[in-house]
């Protein structure tokens, strides 16, 4: 065990070089793999709302987006989401992007994320005011523009990395059609990264509650 564990350490301090900022995709959104519908539940039930892969409304290449059919019939409802399951963008995020196919409802888009130290954070972007595909493209950094969600008598602190998005929402509009659907794809991220970032690695002792001495 001992020996495994100075190779795993070894290992990973070969990995200690500079880190470099890449562009890379988090997830296609072709799927409901890493999603799943999220939004305010309203006698346990979320209207005639949903997620799911669809082929209506693809950019060039693509065969299948994330579709999100909301439902706002029921007044109570402020929100209806594509929530992420998935990991965390790796390294430090400078900013992450997706492509939204717009119905011109004027309806808000609000992101939500999760940093490394479990506290979330919401940000409301541009009403839908286009039709057709559109990158949005969203800063994260050191949080400048984000509302961190405090518990009460929490002090704010500095947004910690990784961050997870967790989800993609659209917001209650009285002055438009309850009803509709919006369509997603490829979330990317642009990340300050190291190679050590990507390497996932489980050690097990074979002991109850994977207990081990050095």
């Amino acid at each position: 065990m001992t020996g495994a564990l100075s190779l795993l350490l070894a290992l990973l301090s070969t990995l200690n070089v500079a880190a470099e900022v890449r562009d890379l995709v988090v997830d296609p959104m072709t799927s409901t793999d890493h999603w799943q519908l999220g939004g305010d539940r309203v006698n346990y039930v979320l209207g005639e709302s949903s997620v799911g892969p669809s082929a209506q409304q693809v950019r060039e290449g693509v065969k299948a987006t994330l579709k999100l059919t909301y439902d706002f019939r029921e007044e109570r409802r402020q929100y209806l989401s594509a929530y992420w399951t998935g990991l965390p963008i790796p390294g430090q995020c400078a900013s992450f992007s997706f492509w939204l196919y717009g119905d011109h409802s004027g309806r808000p888009v609000e992101v939500s994320l999760e940093d490394a130290s479990e506290r979330w954070y919401k940000r409301q972007l541009d009403p839908i005011g286009w039709d057709g595909w559109k990158q949005l493209t969203v800063p994260v950094g050191e949080g400048a523009g984000w509302n961190a969600l405090l518990r009460r008598g929490e002090e704010p602190k500095p947004l910690q990395h990784p961050v997870c998005l967790r989800q993609i929402a659209v917001l209650r509009n009285p002055q438009t059609p309850p009803q509709g659907e919006l369509y997603f794809h490829e979330l990317s991220a642009r990340t300050d990264i190291e190679p050590a970032d990507f390497v996932e690695a489980e050690v097990s002792t074979g002991r109850q509650g994977n207990l081990f001495y050095v």
